[in-house]
């Protein structure tokens, strides 16, 4: 029966397309951004707050980010900052068995700070 061995060959690329992404899709969601879903509503036009964008990497990646002393995410980081008037703003990029890497600046509603943070390993 033709129809059959059809039927056979569509059920056998079914089967191969779902141990694919079965095997894949870990590895693929890996490299997506972990902080931003965590920061939707933090960002212009979502959320109630006013500041400037973030976007953060680093060297290596997937180190702990704070902003004021409050950990938000980690990189690479992409999200929101709020402005809190003239008081400047402390960035800090952190990894274990890495000296911290930290950027202070003056917060400008509307910009977007762009920053890749080359971490140092401890001596």
């Amino acid at each position: 029966m033709p129809g059959l061995a059809a039927l056979c060959r569509l059920a056998a690329a079914a089967c191969a397309l779902a141990l694919a992404v079965i095997v894949f899709a870990g590895p693929l969601l890996a490299l997506l951004p972990t902080s931003i879903s965590s920061n939707l509503d933090a960002i212009p036009g979502l959320g109630s707050s006013r500041g400037f964008v973030a976007q953060i990497l680093s060297e290596p990646s997937g180190a702990g980010v704070w902003i004021d002393g409050v950990e938000r995410g980690t990189t690479p980081f992409f999200g929101n900052v709020q402005c809190r008037g003239d008081r400047p703003i402390t960035i800090e990029v952190k990894g274990p068995g890495f000296q911290p890497w930290t950027r202070e600046l003056t917060c400008r509603e509307g910009d977007t700070l762009r920053a890749n943070a080359r971490l140092e390993r401890l001596p």
